[in-house]
């Protein structure tokens, strides 16, 4: 664990400079380390192999992150590791201010997923199988929306401490347009080749797999829908941080995920849809999640932008005014 939160660290702090070129090499060399040395170690200890290998790759990435970050020049100027004893809690208010809600936004958005593979799981091993292959594709899909938050955020973050809100404006219908592009091509993909992509999960050697693919292609259309939702949510979400809206976003996600979602996810699996029921009530959260958020986004940006321009006309008249007693 404090290797992985030193990696998570260190991502987001080059990520946030603009210089994020570590976090690729890292990651693809950690996936061969833990692949090859996983595979090695598993042939004589089995599980412990594995577990022993997780645990090496962890330390690889939080360490090889730290010898970067102290050594490459691109971080000269930003030492962090010089003086690890110096205390500034000045800024733990502000930091905290956002992070506690953030945390509990992401919490009640993986309880929701989390909460419905459970549901799935009461209605047997094969709607679980068929839920979790599922899960894997739109999670793949989910990737790309993931990194797109992360850079339109940042740049959210920056115009808007430059009070540029046109351009905050302009990144948010960007951003949203780019997740929309991407989710109508994995869908696509989803929704051509559904056989051949649950069969990577689901090979027809292991036992009652075509139980389990067979459910899963009725669910196809819902998983399809949700690659869309998850990376719209996930934009808009990390817009609204990147503007200091983080309280407001947790509350959206209570409501669209524990008073929405599950509810639904549960009744509808209990009483009438059996395992689509599921996927209705993860649809249902997301879509209720985007909807208001979106919403939300648009009014603060009306809000700003009409106060900067409140400002920019008083700035204006209070100029030509001493112009005149000039």
């Amino acid at each position: 664990m404090p290797f992985g939160l030193t990696f998570l660290a260190l991502r987001g702090f080059s990520a946030g400079i603009g210089k994020p070129g570590p976090i690729p090499f890292i990651m693809f060399s950690s996936l061969f380390l833990s692949g090859s040395l996983g595979w090695f170690l598993s042939q004589t200890l089995g599980v412990y192999g594995i577990a022993i290998a997780s645990t090496v790759t962890y330390g690889y990435m939080g360490l090889v992150f730290v010898a970067i970050i102290s050594n490459h020049p691109n971080y000269k100027s930003y030492p962090i590791f010089a003086e690890l004893t110096r205390k500034d809690l000045s800024m733990m208010p502000a930091l905290l201010k956002i992070g506690i809600p953030t945390a509990g936004t992401l919490g009640l958005e993986n309880s929701l997923f989390n909460g419905c593979a459970w549901l799935m799981g009461a209605l047997g091993t094969i709607a679980l199988a068929a839920h979790q292959s599922l899960m894997q594709l739109v999670i793949t899909s989910f990737t790309i929306p993931l990194g797109l938050m992360y850079a339109v955020s940042m740049r959210v973050g920056q115009a808007a401490g430059a009070e540029n809100w046109s351009k905050v404006q302009s990144l948010s219908w960007v951003g949203n347009a780019l997740v929309f592009v991407w989710s109508f091509f994995t869908i696509s993909i989803l929704v051509i080749m559904p056989n051949e992509l649950l069969s990577l999960f689901l090979p027809s050697d292991i036992e009652r797999a075509a139980e389990a693919k067979n459910l899963a292609l009725t669910l196809v259309p819902l998983a399809a829908l949700l690659c869309l939702l998850d990376g719209w949510q996930t934009l808009v979400s990390g817009i609204l941080r990147a503007l200091k809206d983080a309280q407001f976003t947790v509350i959206i996600a209570g409501i669209s995920y524990w008073v929405i979602g599950l509810p639904i996810a549960w009744g509808l699996s209990q009483q009438l849809l059996g395992p689509a029921g599921v996927w209705w009530g993860m649809c249902a959260g997301l879509v209720t999640a985007c909807g208001i958020m979106q919403i939300r986004l648009e009014l603060l940006l009306r809000r700003h932008q009409s106060v900067s321009t409140n400002l920019l006309a008083c700035s204006h008249a209070s100029s030509e005014s001493r112009s005149a007693k000039e």
